[in-house]
């Protein structure tokens, strides 16, 4: 049980981050067009994820992701399931 309580704990989405959070992507549970869009956009499962900062109206949100900045609006990056990570990888994988 001890186990299934942290899974929750680093389990989020995408959508969720601070900025300077770092991540992996584990899946989208959108389906369809989104979907599609966001794995051309590399947010492929197993992908380094750093949420860099937030617009000043909230929406979109601005990443680091496999070597570039992507910016998605909030809704879409609430499909994108990630677990998060204690210490910084390498984001340009």
């Amino acid at each position: 049980m001890i186990a299934f309580l942290d899974d929750a704990q680093t389990h989020r989405n995408l959508a969720e981050l601070s900025p300077g959070e770092h991540c992996r992507v584990v899946g989208i549970s959108e389906g369809g067009g989104i979907r599609h869009r966001l794995l051309e956009m590399g947010l492929t499962r197993g992908a380094a994820v750093q949420m860099i900062r937030v617009a000043p109206l909230g929406d979109p949100i601005e990443l680091q992701v496999r070597g570039y900045r992507l910016s998605v609006r909030k809704a879409e990056a609430a499909t994108v399931m990630v677990e998060m990570t204690t210490h910084r990888h390498s984001i340009s994988s």
